[in-house]
């Protein structure tokens, strides 16, 4: 399983997103714990379909958190990657055709935001200030869920999400035959 988690150090729980691979790296659905480097279970999860799942959290300066598989007969811990000071969070809304994206941060800096589809960069913003928001246009967006990374100024990931996008945008399909009539039976 593969746990990709960025999270920063923050007054109140986090929405914090994982996807689990099995060792074909296909998604597999599971169900975990959040532990404390003690054991102490802090929450619960699971993935909630193709192998993604999401938990609350409230990540804690210089403390380790674990991701703790519960099914698949596998003991096995993953650590959570700690907050981090010069962290930021990233929360994504819907409106009118637009998506927005509100970057906040402890500390003000610039960071880079990369907008993808399947591997591919459609957009970079760069040199936006943290703690704003940022418009993108839903329409340069195939139907599908695009990522949404930000950067800091080395290129190390502070924060992603990814959205659904164009649920609505139907795909048109024209089909010519080569005759006007057919037999029965006859190939088509």
């Amino acid at each position: 399983m593969v746990v990709r988690i960025l999270l920063s150090i923050s007054s109140k729980p986090l929405a914090s997103t994982f996807k689990a691979f099995n060792e074909f790296q296909q998604p597999v659905d599971i169900k975990a714990e959040i532990v404390d480097e003690k054991g102490k279970k802090i929450s619960e999860t699971e993935t909630v379909k193709f192998g993604m799942g999401k938990f609350n959290f409230l990540p804690v300066q210089n403390q380790k958190f674990f991701l703790k598989l519960t099914s698949h007969q596998i003991s096995k811990l993953y650590e959570i990657p700690s907050g981090t000071e010069n962290g930021a969070t990233l929360n994504i809304e819907k409106k009118n055709d637009k998506i927005v994206l509100k970057i906040q941060s402890k500390n003000l800096q610039k960071v880079n935001v990369e907008a993808g589809f399947r591997g591919e960069i459609l957009e970079t913003r760069k040199d936006i200030s943290t703690n704003s928001e940022i418009e993108f246009n839903e329409n340069i967006f195939p139907s599908g869920i695009p990522r949404f990374t930000v950067f800091d100024e080395n290129k190390n990931p502070l924060a992603e999400r990814v959205v659904f996008v164009n649920k609505n945008q139907n795909v048109e399909i024209f089909i010519k035959p080569d005759k006007n009539e057919y037999l029965p039976r006859e190939k088509v």
